[in-house]
């Protein structure tokens, strides 16, 4: 009697086009292997590269996008930043000279985890020494309902490893490149961003909102209060000028803010307190634990371009059903 063998295989289909509210039906049939000797990265996944963009990775993990339809490059892209955070659930607000912890000032690991014809994915890792948490005033000025404004709390002078692994896909024939972002938080008191800088020097934006696409001033009026100037986002934000843009999508990343040229987007906020009304403890809201972050950027040319962007970033939100 003969044993039985089953074989499981695990097969990549390359598809575009879809129709909206449809299926398509795809079948396995038998026939010759096509041998195919494309692949999208370069072997030290220095360079990802399809026929609408080029992707380089610098030393430090940053991205130069380069547009092969406009033929602009976008640089500097991809920065994670840490600062202080001794406010509320409500408002974010940094410790006095506390200085920003930055992605590029460190050496990147970088890893090629797939590489083929349809679809490259390169892994990029940092590791950012940051404060375990805020200093001892910070829970003493709390517990005496000092508000935030007048707070002079600062971070602890002990560090621990904070480990952000980034999943860079890019896609044949896409001009959108993916993130996939994985990091275990155990530290306390603080913000962790990605930057985007797009070295467009312009006075508004847009952003996916509650039923519309808004357009928002990049600067906050005289009457503005608070510390900064984070805005609510659904699917993405947008800086673009009369000949360029990039557009910056996210999955379930609600707050941003466009400061100067850059778009930044809130990871994690990691603070110990509701706010407002007394003193009102809220330890899981140091978002302790394991994470994974979604979200992408991509270029486009003049501003009636840009919409082709919106519904790359709406499309992401919601994924194929495949059975």
């Amino acid at each position: 009697m003969k044993a039985r063998v089953c074989h499981f295989c695990r097969w990549l289909v390359a598809v575009q086009d879809l129709a909206a509210f449809s299926w398509t039906t795809l079948a396995l049939v038998s026939g010759v292997a096509t041998n195919q000797t494309e692949k999208l990265a370069s072997a030290d996944g220095r360079i990802l590269e399809n026929t609408q963009i080029k992707v380089e990775i610098a030393e430090n993990g940053t991205l130069a996008i380069t547009d092969k339809t406009t033929q602009e490059t976008v640089t500097d892209l991809l920065v994670f930043e840490n600062v202080g955070d001794i406010a509320n659930e409500y408002i974010f607000m940094k410790p006095k000279n506390d200085q920003a912890i930055l992605s590029n000032d460190v050496v990147a690991d970088l890893k090629v985890v797939e590489n083929h014809a349809d679809k490259a994915v390169v892994k990029v890792t940092h590791v950012l020494e940051i404060p375990v948490s805020a200093d001892e005033l910070l829970d003493i000025e709390q517990q005496m309902v000092i508000g935030f404004t007048g707070r002079k709390a600062g971070r602890s002078k002990e560090t621990a490893p904070l480990t952000i692994e980034t999943f860079v896909t890019v896609h044949k024939d896409s001009k959108k490149v993916d993130f996939e972002t994985r990091l275990n938080n155990q530290m306390k008191d603080h913000r962790l961003r990605v930057l985007f800088p797009t070295a467009l020097q312009v006075e508004t934006h847009e952003a996916d909102s509650i039923y519309e696409i808004v357009e928002r001033p990049n600067q906050v009026s005289p009457s503005w209060e608070n510390p900064t100037n984070p805005q609510h986002q659904h699917a993405f934000a947008n800086l673009h000028d009369a000949t360029r843009g990039v557009t910056v999508g996210n999955f379930g990343l609600n707050e941003y803010e466009i400061v100067d040229d850059t778009i930044a987007v809130t990871l994690l906020r990691c603070v110990r307190e509701l706010g407002d009304w007394g003193y009102f403890p809220t330890p899981e809201a140091q978002c302790l634990g394991e994470h994974t972050f979604n979200y992408s950027v991509e270029l486009h040319g003049t501003p009636e371009t840009r919409y082709e962007t919106y519904k790359h970033a709406y499309t992401a939100q919601v994924p194929f059903t495949v059975a």
